[in-house]
């Protein structure tokens, strides 16, 4: 929970021009959770990451929807390649999904 809080948080930052401090809390929650979910994402309301999001790699240009649920080690959307995943809402990701290119 105290994980998505952050990444709200940093979203909120980014979107209010401060990218410094998004950026500082981006680099905050790879360290302290270990996982890679980056504020310039676009992330919808209620997102649920069980276990402290462990492990999840999210790309930063993916998009992802309200209501969605993502389990520990998933990644979504990879280096290269033709697009990026969009994921809708009321989704839920099970533990070690890999989401890569356009779906």
């Amino acid at each position: 929970m105290a994980v998505v809080k952050l990444l709200y948080l940093a979203i909120w930052f980014r979107k209010h021009r401060m990218g410094f401090i998004a950026h500082i809390l981006d680099k905050t929650i790879r360290i302290i959770f270990g996982c890679e979910i980056f504020s310039t994402t676009k992330i919808g309301t209620g997102i649920e990451l069980p276990h402290g999001g462990l492990g999840i790699v999210i790309n930063d240009n993916a998009i992802i929807g309200n209501n969605v649920k993502i389990q520990s080690c998933v990644t979504i959307g990879g280096k290269g390649g033709p697009g990026v995943p969009i994921i809708e809402d009321d989704v839920e990701i099970g533990t070690g999904a890999k989401i890569l290119g356009k779906v």
